[in-house]
């Protein structure tokens, strides 16, 4: 693919904006289903979804290399959905 133009930061007003108006029902089923999804490609992620940020965090210092790709996996398809330049959307 060609070179793509630059997305503009989120201004923190933007993301007040979106974080009051998104309705947490539609949020939730999707959560799920994200998880479920997650867990059918890979049985190893429910370790990851079991723990909360503190626990990921310091298990991922401790060095966890395991924990460490799964939550990176997590992190990078999260935000293949948000960015609305990117190539999975």
């Amino acid at each position: 693919g060609g070179a793509k133009a630059k997305v503009k930061d989120v201004s923190a007003a933007e993301a007040n904006a979106v974080a009051t108006t998104l309705d947490p029902a539609d949020v939730a089923p999707f959560i799920a289903r994200f998880k479920n999804m997650c867990i059918r490609k890979d049985p190893r992620f429910v370790r990851l979804f079991a723990l909360n940020a503190a626990q990921l965090a310091s298990t991922i210092t401790a060095g966890d290399d395991e924990l460490a790709y799964l939550d990176a996996y997590v992190a990078g398809a999260v935000q293949c959905c948000l960015k609305p330049d990117s190539d999975a959307v």
